[in-house]
C-alpha cells in the first residue's frame, strides 16, 4: 500500500465551507508527530499488527491482500490523538487490489461494530468518506443493513447516508498515489495528489479519542 506513513496531530483551522463544498484550503494545521513508519526493514515490526493477515513488510513497502473470503487483510497500530484529530499522509498504488481503508477507530467503544468510528475507502473508481460511528457502523443501522428484510435494509441505509460521502474517481493500477486524510472536530476532508477531493461533516467524527489505526485490502 505504502513506503510510509505519518500521522500528525492537529489544531483546528478557521472554518473555510459549507457543508456542500470541499474546502481548498485545510481543515487544520500539523501540531505533533504521533506515528511515522518508512517500511525500511523486514517483517512488520513491534509497532504493527496483522489480525487478519495478510499485511507484509518488504524492500520499504507494505503490502495488504485478502486472504479470508469473508474480511480483508487487517493491519492495527495505536496512535495516541489526545483529542481525535488526526492529519494522515501516505503513498498508496493498487496492484490488483479492489479496495483499501484507512480508519481511526476506537476498540473500547461499544455503540458500533468493532469500535469503528471514522473511515475512508478508496476505491479505484470511488472514494468514500464515513462517519462511522453515526452511519454504517452504529449498531441499530448496522443491524437493520445485515437484515434479511428488504425494508429494514432501506431504512438502514437511509439513515447512515447522512454520515457517508461517495466520490467517484478514476485512480489506476499500479500508478502511484499521495493520500491525504484530515480529521478535525466534525469534518473530514481527504485529498490526491494534494487536491482536495472528499469532504464530509457529521458529528461522530469528533469522538474524543480515536487510538487504533486500522488498514485493510481487499483483493489479491
Amino acid at each position: 500500500i505504502t513506503p510510509h506513513i505519518l500521522i500528525t496531530t492537529a489544531l483546528a483551522a478557521a472554518a473555510f465551507a459549507s457543508d456542500a463544498h470541499i474546502p481548498n484550503q485545510p481543515l487544520g494545521t500539523r501540531e505533533k508527530l504521533v506515528f511515522s513508519d518508512d517500511f525500511e526493514r523486514t517483517g512488520l515490526g513491534p509497532a504493527l499488527k496483522s489480525p487478519i493477515p495478510a499485511f507484509t513488510v518488504a524492500e520499504g513497502v507494505l503490502r495488504g491482500r485478502q486472504e479470508r473470503a469473508d474480511h480483508g487483510g487487517t493491519l492495527a497500530a495505536a496512535i495516541p490523538l489526545p483529542d481525535g484529530n488526526a492529519i494522515i499522509e501516505l503513498k498508496f498504488r493498487f496492484a490488483g487490489a479492489r479496495s483499501f481503508n484507512v480508519a481511526c477507530d476506537d476498540i473500547k467503544f461499544k455503540r458500533t461494530h468493532a469500535g469503528h468510528i471514522s473511515r475512508v475507502t478508496i476505491q479505484p473508481n470511488r472514494i468514500t468518506l464515513y462517519d462511522d460511528k453515526e452511519g454504517v457502523m452504529r449498531n441499530d443501522i448496522y443491524a437493520l443493513r445485515r437484515s434479511d428484510d428488504s425494508r429494514k435494509k432501506t431504512e438502514g441505509d437511509r439513515l447512515a447516508e447522512k454520515a457517508t460521502v461517495i466520490v467517484p474517481v478514476k485512480l489506476q493500477q499500479v500508478q502511484w498515489y499521495r493520500l491525504g486524510l484530515e480529521i478535525v472536530g466534525d469534518e473530514m476532508r481527504v485529498t490526491i495528489d494534494d487536491k482536495a477531493i472528499g469532504y464530509l461533516k457529521s458529528s461522530g467524527l469528533t469522538h474524543p479519542t480515536k487510538p487504533n489505526l486500522r488498514l485493510s485490502a481487499w483483493g489479491k
